[in-house]
């Protein structure tokens, strides 16, 4: 996804493995973050979720809106759904579908329509 997404994300850098973030008592790490090189305030957390059940992401979507993080994007494994998405959207979490691979351009034109 990395190599991928610097090839089409030219004015974006993306940091692997960011600062964690505090929620509560606890840390959550990000697998990335990217900031716009024009604005580094503008900047997406992104999360890539292989397998997972509906407890494991109904508590990381708790997570994120405990910590108000509207400019985080989960990357859901389509293949390995144990529920429905939409009930996830629906709690305000940005969640992008993926089969086998995460598309960076999806990714990219999700980033650029967003604002928060």
């Amino acid at each position: 996804f990395a190599r991928e997404f610097m090839k089409v994300a030219t004015d974006w850098d993306l940091i692997r493995e960011p600062e964690p973030i505090v929620v509560g008592r606890h840390l959550f790490f990000p697998d990335f973050e990217t900031r716009l090189r024009a604005n580094p305030q503008k900047s997406w957390l992104i999360e890539l979720v292989g397998f997972w059940s509906p407890e494991y992401l109904r508590k990381k979507i708790e997570t994120l809106q405990t910590a108000k993080l509207a400019n985080f994007i989960l990357c859901v494994d389509r293949k390995n759904i144990c529920g429905r998405l939409d009930q996830w959207e629906a709690t305000g979490a940005h969640v992008i579908e993926f089969t086998k691979r995460v598309d960076p351009v999806k990714v990219l034109s999700y980033m650029q329509t967003r604002s928060f």
